[in-house]
């Protein structure tokens, strides 16, 4: 994918740069969310400032034209920018999931190396242990074994 800035514009009295681009893809035209992004490293700015107002692409090309806004700051980009828009740049609730997932995943494999260096002093002292408990519990099944009585004999004989 390749994107083009065409046209630029300062807009200093909404605290804002105007960017007129063109987006070459290959497959579907890119979302939102994936524009906000390459919007963001091409212009070197933060991701929750690049609001992506238009994404137009004609019939059977695979080019689009893409109008977007870099805002200086989070409170100017709140007081211009419209509340719908403010919605479909919101992140949805799938993803707001998988990012809390994300987030559960690193921080459970961070506290794992902690508890595993806890847990294999006390391993060798139960492999020490685990063989006499395991004799105790062998004697135990045959004993009662022979004490259990046959139920296929106990069902004939009550025939």
């Amino acid at each position: 994918m390749k994107i083009k800035i065409l046209e630029k514009k300062d807009q200093p009295l909404m605290y804002r740069q105007e960017l007129t681009l063109e987006v070459e893809f290959d497959n579907e035209v890119p979302s939102r969310k994936f524009l906000m992004e390459q919007v963001a490293k091409a212009t070197k700015s933060a991701e929750n400032l690049v609001i992506v107002d238009k994404i137009e692409s004609n019939f059977g090309t695979r080019v689009a034209d893409v109008h977007a806004y870099i805002y200086v700051d989070e409170k100017k980009m709140e007081s211009f920018v419209r509340g719908y828009m403010k919605k479909r740049h919101q992140p949805s609730e799938a993803e707001l999931k998988a990012l809390a997932d994300k987030k559960a995943a690193k921080e459970a494999e961070a506290e794992a190396p902690k508890e595993e260096a806890e847990v294999e002093a006390p391993k060798a002292e139960a492999e020490v242990e685990a063989p006499k408990a395991e004799a105790e519990v062998e004697a135990p099944k045959e004993e009662a074994k022979a004490e259990a009585p046959n139920t296929e004999n106990s069902v004939k004989e009550a025939e």
